[in-house]
């Protein structure tokens, strides 16, 4: 047998430029709250942080806005029901009201609305969950207003 010598490859080299320089941080996406956000009886539009109802139906509402230099694709605000202030495992079972899903460009914002129905007496905290970032590993939630419904 002959010795075969090894053959060796070049070293990689990418073909693309990046659209950054190397002293600015990378790009990225990051969802912000910015403008109105809350909740609102059915067929009104003023939101505020806390409603009684009568009726059974509501709207909630958040305003997202995308401050990286990266579109946002599939971004979801998810809202839930909760006895307290604080959003646990609870609300994620039994509290859940809808959700919203959107894209935003960058700079731009997006406003997530929904209608819901009250399953409930006396009140709830209605809170809206989403990811600030496009990597999706950590989400963060907001107490966007107070519903307590009685009936008449």
């Amino acid at each position: 047998p002959t010795y075969k010598e090894p053959t060796y490859y070049p070293t990689y080299k990418p073909t693309y430029k990046p659209t950054y320089k190397p002293t600015q941080k990378k790009p990225h996406c990051k969802l912000t709250r910015y403008g109105e956000y809350g909740v609102a009886e059915k067929g009104k539009h003023h939101y505020s942080d806390k409603i009684y109802l009568y009726d059974y139906y509501f709207y909630a509402k958040l305003t997202l806005r995308n401050v990286g230099h990266y579109p946002a694709n599939h971004v979801t605000v998810k809202f839930y029901a909760s006895k307290n202030k604080i959003f646990g495992p609870q609300d994620k079972k039994y509290g859940y009201l809808g959700e919203y899903t959107t894209s935003l460009e960058p700079w731009k914002y997006g406003e997530f609305k929904i209608d819901a129905k009250v399953s409930w007496k006396g009140y709830r905290y209605i809170i809206a969950v989403y990811y600030p970032h496009c990597d999706h590993r950590y989400y963060t939630w907001k107490v966007i207003g107070k519903v307590h419904y009685s009936q008449r």
